[in-house]
Formats: C-alpha cells, sequence, structure tokens
C-alpha cells in the first residue's frame, strides 16, 4: 500500500494528467491499472487506467470533470485482486474514499453469492382438500434465517367453511393459528420475528378443518437469511397424481445461477406407496451423471431429507430428477425440493 502525492496539471474532459511534479514516491513499479486517484478538495474518485511508464504523466479512465488546472493530488494503490485500496491515516479524502470502498465492497460480495436482497418466499403446497390435524410441507433451511410472515391461500375462490394453519419447527409448535374464514381465499400472518437455525426443519399443520373448506393450498413463507451465505432452493417441483417410472420430474429447468446442488427434500401429502422403496436419479441435461446420484425413499416414508453427491449446474445445463421406480403402489402428489447454492 502506498498513498503518494504530488502536483500535476488536470484538463478538462481529458483523461491525461501531465507535467508531475512533487512526487512523494516513485510511481513506476508502484502505481498501476485499477488504483485510484483523488484531487485535493474534489469529491470525484479516479481510476488509473494504465500503468505508470513515466513519473510525469498518468491517464486516467474517465475524463476529468472539473476546471483546468495544476492541482495536487493524492494516489491510492490497491490489493489488485478486489480493486480496494488499503486505508492510511494520511489520507485527507477518506469521506470520499470509505465511500467508493464500500461500493466496490458491494458488488465483490454480490459477485461473490453474499445475500443481497432482504427477502425471499419459500412456497409449500397441498393438494386437494386439507385434511384435519394432518401435517405437511416439511422441507429444512439449510442456513440460519428468520421467518418474516407467512401467507396461506387457494386459487379456487372463497371458501365455503374453514381452517386454521398452524406450523412447527422440530416438531415444537409455534403458535402461528392463522385462520382462514368462511368467504375469504388467503389469510396472512402478522409480522413475525422467529428464528430458525440451520438444519431445523419445519412442518405445516391444518387444524379445525370445517368442510368445505376448499381445496389445492399454497404457503409462502417468506424470510430472509441472518448467515453470511446464501442458501438456494430454485427447484422446488411438485407432481399431482401417481407418479410411474421413467418419469422425469422438471425436465427442462435452468438454474438462474451458476449452482452446486447437495442435499433434497422429499414430501409427500398423504399416500406415500406400498410394496418397496421409490427410487429417484438426479440427472444433468436430460442424462443420467457419470457417477450416478440416487435418491432412495424408503417405503412407507412421508418425508424424506437426504445430502447427495454434491453436483454442478450452468445456466445453460437442465437439472431435472429422474424416477427409476416405484412401491408396486406408486405414491401420489410428490414434492421435490432441491438444496443448492450459488458457485460463480
Amino acid at each position: 500500500m502506498a498513498i503518494i502525492t504530488g502536483t500535476g496539471t488536470f484538463t478538462t474532459d481529458s483523461t491525461s494528467i501531465i507535467n508531475i511534479t512533487g512526487l512523494s514516491q516513485a510511481m513506476i513499479g508502484t502505481v498501476k491499472s485499477g488504483h485510484w486517484i483523488k484531487v485535493n478538495n474534489e469529491t470525484t474518485i479516479y481510476d488509473i487506467v494504465l500503468d505508470a511508464s513515466l513519473e510525469t504523466t498518468l491517464k486516467l479512465k474517465q475524463p476529468y470533470g472539473e476546471a483546468t488546472g495544476a492541482k495536487t493530488f493524492e494516489l491510492y494503490t490497491s490489493f489488485l485482486s478486489y480493486d480496494i485500496p488499503l486505508l492510511d491515516p494520511n489520507m485527507t479524502g477518506s469521506f470520499y474514499v470509505l465511500n467508493e470502498i464500500f461500493r466496490k465492497l458491494i458488488n465483490q460480495l454480490i459477485a461473490a453469492g453474499a445475500p443481497d436482497e432482504h427477502s425471499f418466499i419459500m412456497t409449500r403446497q397441498w393438494v386437494g382438500e386439507p385434511i384435519d390435524l394432518a401435517e405437511w410441507g416439511y422441507f429444512k433451511f439449510n442456513s440460519n434465517v428468520q421467518l418474516d410472515k407467512i401467507r396461506l391461500y387457494t386459487d379456487n375462490g372463497n371458501i365455503d367453511g374453514s381452517l386454521i394453519l398452524d406450523f412447527s419447527i422440530n416438531d415444537v409448535d409455534q403458535a402461528l393459528a392463522l385462520n382462514l374464514t368462511t368467504g375469504n381465499a388467503v389469510a396472512e400472518s402478522a409480522a413475525l420475528t422467529t428464528l430458525c437455525n440451520s438444519d431445523d426443519y419445519i412442518k405445516l399443520k391444518w387444524n379445525n378443518v370445517v368442510l368445505p373448506a376448499g381445496n389445492n393450498y399454497f404457503v409462502d413463507i417468506i424470510y430472509h437469511s441472518t448467515s453470511s451465505y446464501l442458501m438456494r432452493y430454485d427447484f422446488n417441483k411438485t407432481v399431482l397424481g401417481v407418479i410411474s417410472a421413467g418419469q422425469e420430474i422438471g425436465k427442462y429447468f435452468k438454474f438462474p445461477v451458476k449452482s452446486k446442488v447437495f442435499a433434497v427434500t422429499i414430501t409427500m401429502d398423504d399416500f406415500t406407496g406400498e410394496g418397496g422403496d421409490t427410487v429417484l436419479e438426479l440427472y444433468l441435461d436430460n442424462v443420467a451423471l457419470t457417477t450416478p446420484v440416487i435418491i432412495t425413499i424408503p417405503e412407507g416414508t412421508q418425508n424424506h431429507y437426504e445430502e447427495i453427491t454434491q453436483t454442478d449446474y450452468e445456466t445453460t445445463e437442465y437439472c431435472s430428477v429422474k424416477v427409476n421406480s416405484t412401491a408396486t403402489i406408486p405414491p401420489q402428489n410428490i414434492h421435490i425440493l432441491l438444496h443448492s447454492y450459488r458457485i460463480e
């Protein structure tokens, strides 16, 4: 790190600094493309576009935006891999430099996959008419999060009956009691501050179902990450009805960012199948992986979470799940959630 001070001639709308004198340190070998320069008593930070090859001139990336004249300046060298300068007690324009550092840091964090949005939605789906006391919608978060709100709704119009939605964390009831009353199709909770740690599991539950209570429900769980790294749940598929061997689920799904899949959650609303296990396989571009990634759901299992061989997907590649075999009497209304994280 070096802060080099000097005086040079700056020209309006020009990218050249000439007649540099009074340098506190030699520029050649120290000042590189990507370093910053700030004119004293001005707020704009400019980028150096070429390594210093002379001690009397420098080249800017952006045209100089102030009045022409001989002016004193400070040069800030940086961590070149991140384009962020080290701080130094001798900085005179520290406020403006810090603002620029924060902007660069935010851009780098976003590029690295750190959470850059405040809220996300995890959607769970119930197929058919609600069943009183049924537990469903099982899933795990793979990072620490805070639940902010829960929204329950059906697309099939206002209901004639009523029902209550509750949820538990690690089988401990959270006393939500979200009430969908007669003549309505949507209910929304008050603001929540419920914390979920990594590997906590959530279950939804129907209570006090008064028929006819509508059918085919969605639950949106609005949350935000409290971890330094964002886990993703982009692949979230529901298969209505009975599944069959040879079926490919999510056949044309592509991740929005380059992703590494590392776990899967399988849930079934009601019938889990009889007469053997159900075997699924992870596919890439609609074919099996060189080393197959097999997911076995034991007979009679309603909720299944499994960490699988980590598999990378480009944004140009299809990700799908193939049904290799089913129980003799196959399960139905199966929900498949792939857990992933950004790797680009």
